[in-house]
């Protein structure tokens, strides 16, 4: 975003001001149209994996589960986490919801 920003701040005004103004706006005109062209072919290779329920249920669910236990202590055993095979399936790679500690 920052280099196309750059370019079309310097390159493109020098270019409407000093070749034309069809020069100018037909770069961009044809840079879209071959990055539309690109995103095209690579679309197969996009993951697309099937939607599970609403997220906006999942969001509210994380929402008062953090209410709820926005006092409770940190268990030191990992065992004693939150799994839930099931239901994790479907919104991570190996079946399981990675734990992290950085906010811990």
């Amino acid at each position: 975003m920052g280099s196309a920003t750059l370019t079309a701040l310097t390159i493109l005004v020098y270019i409407q001001d000093n070749v034309g103004w069809g020069w100018g706006l037909g770069i961009p005109t044809i840079v879209m149209g071959l990055s539309t062209v690109v995103f095209v072919i690579g679309y197969p290779l996009y993951r697309k994996p099937k939607p599970a329920g609403s997220p906006l249920v999942r969001v509210v669910q994380v929402a008062i589960a953090a209410f709820n236990k926005r006092k409770a202590t940190l268990p030191a055993d990992t065992n004693l986490y939150y799994k839930n095979e099931k239901l994790d399936a479907s919104i991570s790679t190996n079946g399981l919801l990675l734990h992290t500690q950085q906010f811990t």
